[in-house]
């Protein structure tokens, strides 16, 4: 039998169950083909990214488990399959996949001593990589922009909270986070924790383990050993002497000692291999003038490429400008016959440096390293062949002597009048120990040494296991007994001076990071021109950031003062009288005239004077109040009066001297001047 085919038309839309993307008209019976997407208009995924994956009968259609395509759903150009009637319009509608792209991170446990960690139940030893899904969405609903992975546990570790840091943010153990877009691919590091830091100040107090004789390595005391008092210098070799520090992350410093001022004194051994000066050198040398380390091309080089090279907290913990002691020293038996005179003459004030942040080593720093019971006698400072120098003990069992190769230069410059640029610096060989060189163009190693403020942090003790470290950053915020004061300018000021005091377990802090509002932090500790009373408020941060805050009252008062024209530039007018005053006694009469006649008055250049008294009918007067007619006659004393000008009110000779300040009003008159009123504050 013969059949005609059923027209139908079929309309496409996007995703959105609206937007149309054109519209075909089919026999059934002839072609059952839907029209690909790719013929259409409007065709653009709804969401980035996104998969097209056929079309739905239905709005809103997202496939199933179990769904058939071509019955279910059609994909892209299927045929159509359910069974229409003549003029049917069939609607589909396109589905579109959005699959999300699963994130990671890397997971490192490579610092801090770690052995192991715990992810997703699993054990790892080394870096791995965690991984979580995102969500996959269909049609207009975008995917996740974020997934969840949960951090691992730690094992191992320097002692502390472990955590995970990545950037400047901080997770705990087991901590679920949120990966997103900027977070993927990115490094978590494991870190062991804050440390409990001490200050450097506290760190010198603290290490009772010291050594005042024998050949021991460690921390020694005594003038003997250390050429000050209150001073803690390390002794010992290199392997043994618990003096290693990590500073700005270099782990190649070493501590020389704790000195008088609570500064801590370090040194990077051969850290560059530099030139003492470019242009000194020596006996018939280029240079005219003497070479020290004050003006050598060695101290600009380390206080400029050096020191801009450190890290900032690095920097902000180097005590600024120390004083470094650079005197000359002579090739001389005398100037080299003990400890104390060769540090007598490198302490000499007319060679300090003040204005170095970075310095170099001084030869008592070498001889003071060594242990050795033996290096204390007049032979052991110097180097060269002779009498006086045939054994060199000082260099056994110092931790400064790690490397007999090494050439370095000292700070301190050879004191010879025809060897102006002479300087002494580390011989090797058989010779090895300080010596004069006159040539400061060849490149020798460089140890630059640093001061350390007393308040920065240190962790550690020191060994080759256990460094010490200054890295603020790693400390406990907490530091106790951090206190502060406020002092003031003393007596009356007109403008007042604030100074922040701050001390540290009982000692003073040289510097530390102050502000006045708890939000701009600044260096200098003063606040100057102040004008109003009130209350005063300061902060004080150490370097693990710790604050703790101190107040101050202050009060706004007002003071005079004035000056009185001379008697002899006064100028009087004429005598007038300016009032009359009856007494009932003469005796009353007589005690308001006292003796204060016109000639007295006139010779102490007074503006008033009062008459004699006089028995007086015109002073009259009732004695007896309950009789009425009673009439009795009193005394009358008459008071004169004069003006008075000072004869120029701008000649300085016409006035006395200004009286003191007084907190009291004062009223100007012709012969009185009133100086400009003074604000004060005091605490």
């Amino acid at each position: 039998a013969d059949w005609d085919p059923i027209a139908v038309t079929i309309n496409y839309k996007q995703s959105d169950c609206q937007t149309s993307m054109g519209s075909t008209s089919t026999r059934y019976g002839l072609t059952r083909k839907v029209t690909a997407l790719s013929a259409l208009t409007n065709n653009t995924a709804p969401v980035t990214g996104g998969t097209f994956v056929g079309w739905g009968f239905e709005c809103g259609y997202v496939p199933q488990a179990g769904d058939v395509a071509g019955v279910d759903y059609l994909t892209d150009a299927q045929a159509y399959a359910p069974t229409p009637s003549e003029g049917d319009v069939v609607n589909l509608y396109a589905i579109w996949i959005n699959e999300a792209t699963p994130y990671s991170i890397t997971l490192d446990i490579t610092t801090d001593g770690f052995t192991s960690m715990t992810y997703a139940g699993n054990t790892y030893t080394a870096n791995t990589t965690a991984s979580c899904d995102r969500v996959t969405t269909y049609n207009n609903e975008a995917p996740a922009e974020t997934c969840t992975i949960t951090l691992p546990t730690l094992t191992g570790g320097i002692s502390g909270q472990n955590y995970w840091k990545y950037s400047s943010s901080r997770f705990n153990e087991g901590e679920t986070i949120n990966i997103n877009s900027t977070i993927n691919g990115g490094t978590f590091t494991a870190i062991a924790g804050l440390k409990s830091c001490t200050p450097v100040s506290l760190l010198k107090n603290s290490i009772t383990t010291l050594t005042t004789a024998g050949s021991g390595a460690g921390l020694y005391s005594g003038t003997t050993n250390t050429l000050e008092a209150n001073r803690l210098v390390y002794k010992g070799s290199a392997a043994d002497t618990p003096n290693r520090l990590t500073f700005g992350g270099d782990t190649g410093y070493r501590i020389i000692s704790f000195e008088s001022d609570n500064t801590m004194k370090i040194i990077r051994q051969y850290r560059y291999n530099l030139r003492y000066d470019e242009h000194g050198n020596g006996n018939g040398g280029t240079d005219d003038g003497t070479i020290t380390y004050a003006n050598s091309s060695i101290q600009n080089d380390l206080n400029t490429t050096f020191y801009n090279g450190l890290a900032d907290y690095a920097k902000d913990a180097i005590y600024q400008n120390h004083t470094f002691y650079a005197g000359k020293v002579k090739w001389a038996y005398t100037d080299l016959n003990s400890l104390a005179t060769l540090y007598s003459l490198e302490t000499n004030s007319s060679y300090y440096v003040t204005n170095s942040n970075v310095g170099l080593p001084q030869i008592t720093d070498y001889f003071m390293a060594s242990a050795s019971t033996n290096c204390k006698s007049t032979t052991e400072f110097c180097r060269a062949a002779g009498t006086n120098c045939t054994n060199r003990y000082c260099n056994d069992n110092n931790w400064m002597n790690d490397d007999n190769s090494m050439r370095f230069w000292f700070i301190n410059y050879y004191d010879l009048t025809q060897y102006y640029t002479y300087q002494w610096e580390m011989t090797t060989g058989s010779t090895r120990g300080p010596g004069y060189n006159t040539d400061l163009t060849t490149k020798k190693y460089v140890s630059p040494v640093m001061y350390i403020k007393s308040n920065t942090l240190v962790y550690g003790s020191g060994t080759s296991a256990d460094p010490y470290v200054i890295d603020p950053g790693r400390c406990s915020v907490s530091t106790p007994n951090l206190t502060c004061t406020i002092s003031a300018l003393s007596g009356y000021q007109e403008t007042q001076e604030l100074t922040i005091n701050t001390t540290l377990n009982g000692d003073t802090l040289d510097s530390t990071p102050y502000s006045w509002d708890n939000v701009e932090w600044v260096a200098s500790n003063n606040k100057t021109g102040i004008q109003s009373s009130g209350t005063f408020t300061a902060y004080v941060k150490n370097n693990g950031g710790g604050i703790s805050s101190c107040y101050i009252n202050l009060s706004t008062r007002l003071q005079y003062r004035s000056r009185w024209c001379k008697d002899s530039h006064k100028v009087f007018g004429n005598w007038w009288k300016s009032g009359t005053t009856c007494y009932t006694s003469y005796s009353e009469a007589n005690a308001a005239y006292g003796n204060n006649s016109q000639q007295y008055a006139e010779n102490n250049y007074m503006t008033w004077y009062r008459s004699a008294p006089y028995y007086t009918t015109t002073c009259p007067y009732q004695p007896d109040p309950d009789n009425p007619n009673s009439i009795a006659y009193g005394y009358r004393v008459d008071t004169y009066a004069r003006s008075v000008t000072c004869d120029s009110q701008t000649d300085e000779n016409s006035w006395e001297n200004w009286s003191s300040w007084g907190n009291s009003s004062i009223e100007s008159s012709s012969i009185r001047q009133v100086d400009s009123r003074r604000v004060y504050y005091a605490s």
